[in-house]
């Protein structure tokens, strides 16, 4: 990852934060959310006539604002009166700086607002309600045109209007980082983790099966390369081709993705793929697919495990994981997709033993002894870092990439032997090529 595109990617686990230097990345903060996300939502263009009576209603009695209160209770001492600093307010607008990130947990005008005064490093906030929930967009940086958006509320801490930041970390950091830490940052003993049931070979239920790993570089290869639209307007893009077209041509049967905001969009606008794998989604951006006539699904989930570094930061990060039955083998397959903290090599705020280590729990906790592990992504981390080097103490490690010395990766539990095919695919074309490599393998099961 490079910080050009981190910088205005709003798809990261990050993915709690986007950039909206450009006017149309606004419909990435405040519209649908994108299967699990509860975080980023898609802008809908048709509100529903009652919350938009309601948005008049509010706008009209400002600054009365008791339709604004949610029964939160703020303190005099540490947050200015509703009344004080929240008077200039601007409706039916998104402002426009070029750094943002979305608040968690906002349910009201009045949240959003004392949010922001909170923040120190907030300048501007905008406030919209849709039938999913609400959004709080929270902005600093160099101011662009704002944006006319149907029941978005906008104001500012006039204050701090002429303050000009020019990093998005500060303002990353103070909105999204929890105290305590809601992961495991301790040192422990590291798991022995199991063989996997059998030795792989020659026999009747002999299978191979392909895996592809990718980081879609979603804030480009899917809301910039839609121009004015939202990518949800398409059909389909580059990228949903290029994947198509590998899935197809290769017979992939696992997929994993990284900075992936919608996985269901992908194989739905991909015909081929249509109606063939199944998605799941995490809330931070990561996706995995699974071809539904090779397997069958037994569990699966998300947990954290890392966190970005204070000095380079967007979120916290997870290890993506789904339990699959193959079809005709019976074997277990445990499929973990890992997009890692940045900075790169640093292993995040807990560093990379910590976060080699909670990865490997994740894996004890939820799989079973004899589950073949596939453990695959972008970690962040290059051959030679302390992530890598400890999951390679427990994980045989058997492909990586090239994009910034390697930081895409891939780990198992059974032979090197049985590894195959190992192919660097390349990144797409057109404006829906990624700044990562696809990366895909086969292995016996």
């Amino acid at each position: 990852l490079i910080i050009r595109r981190e910088m205005s990617d709003p798809s990261m686990a990050y993915s709690t934060v986007a950039d909206t230097a450009n006017p149309r990345d606004e419909e990435a903060l405040l519209g649908n959310s994108a299967s699990d996300r509860s975080i980023h939502r898609r802008f809908r263009p048709a509100l529903a006539i009652g919350a938009v009576l309601a948005f008049v209603a509010v706008c009209s009695w400002l600054p009365s604002h008791e339709l604004l209160h949610s029964g939160e209770s703020w303190s005099p001492e540490s947050k200015a009166s509703f009344e004080e600093v929240c008077e200039h307010l601007e409706v039916d607008n998104s402002s426009c700086y070029n750094h943002g990130v979305a608040a968690h947990g906002i349910e009201t005008l009045e949240a959003c607002c004392q949010k922001c005064h909170a923040v120190p490093s907030c300048v501007s906030f905008t406030y919209f309600h849709h039938t999913d929930g609400a959004s709080c967009v929270l902005r600093n940086g160099l101011k662009c045109e704002a944006k006319a958006v149907d029941g978005a509320i906008s104001g500012i801490v006039e204050e701090r209007e002429n303050e000009v930041e020019n990093s998005p970390y500060p303002l990353n950091w103070q909105t999204l980082h929890e105290e305590p830490l809601p992961y495991n940052c301790e040192a422990g003993t590291f798991p022995n983790l199991w063989p996997p049931d059998g030795p792989a070979g020659p026999g009747p239920t002999k299978s191979s099966v392909g895996l592809l790993t990718f980081n879609l570089e979603w804030w480009h290869t899917f809301n910039q390369a839609a121009g004015p639209k939202n990518y949800k307007d398409l059909d389909s893009n580059n990228m949903t081709k290029f994947i198509s077209g590998l899935a197809t041509a290769q017979n992939l049967e696992l997929m994993v993705f990284q900075e992936c905001d919608d996985v269901e969009y992908v194989l739905h606008a991909s015909p081929p793929l249509r109606g063939l794998y199944r998605g799941l989604q995490s809330d931070k951006s990561t996706g995995i697919a699974f071809k539904m006539a090779s397997f069958d699904l037994l569990d699966h989930g998300y947990t954290l495990v890392a966190e970005d570094a204070e000095r380079e930061y967007w979120g916290q990060r997870t290890l993506q994981w789904a339990r699959l039955k193959h079809i005709v083998s019976d074997k277990i397959v445990f499929l973990a997709n890992h997009h890692g903290p940045l900075p790169v090599n640093s292993g995040g705020i807990c560093g990379g033993e910590i976060t080699a280590l909670n990865i490997l729990r994740v894996i004890q906790t939820h799989g079973k002894s004899g589950d073949i592990i596939a453990l695959a992504g972008d970690f962040n981390d290059c051959p030679g870092s302390a992530t890598i080097e400890h999951l390679k103490r427990r994980l045989n490690h058997v492909f990586n990439g090239v994009v910034d010395g390697g930081v895409d990766n891939v780990f198992v539990n059974i032979d090197k032997y049985f590894v195959l095919n190992r192919t660097n695919l390349g990144n797409g074309f057109g404006n829906g090529a990624s700044d990562h490599s696809a990366l895909s393998m086969f292995f016996e099961l």
